[in-house]
């Protein structure tokens, strides 16, 4: 899991689904710690506009941008979609940050090949 922890934080453009502008909560929090660390980030949220100032998408194929990985802190009946998604897309790794992550999507996304990380938490691995 540590292999593709690093893979993963040696990108540089991150979309994160399920940030959020409610500072309280945990998708605003990993989306703060991103940005802190220089990180391109990309929040997916389907109704804010942005956050601090950085433009909110309402899924990942309207980034339009090349993606190197999808941070996930959705609730775990979200996931699975997130993640066919992500693979139409071919992003080829996904950060399921703990409480998102079910064994259906962790499944699917290692019988689709992508590198997935769970039981692991971005904001400990960056330091935040």
């Amino acid at each position: 899991m540590q292999d593709r922890i690093q893979d993963f934080l040696s990108t540089k453009s991150i979309a994160l689904v399920g940030a959020t502008p409610r500072t309280h909560k945990w998708g605003y929090k990993v989306f703060r710690c991103l940005i802190g660390h220089g990180y391109e980030t990309h929040p997916i949220h389907p109704i804010a506009v942005s956050i601090d100032g950085v433009p909110c998408k309402r899924r990942l194929a309207d980034v339009g941008l090349p993606i190197d990985g999808v941070s996930i802190v959705v609730p775990p009946a979200q996931g699975v979609e997130v993640c066919r998604e992500a693979h139409r897309l071919d992003i080829s790794r996904v950060w399921f940050q703990p409480g998102a992550e079910s064994e259906e999507a962790i499944e699917y996304c290692e019988a689709q090949g992508m590198a997935v990380i769970h039981n692991a938490c971005v904001l400990r691995e960056l330091g935040c």
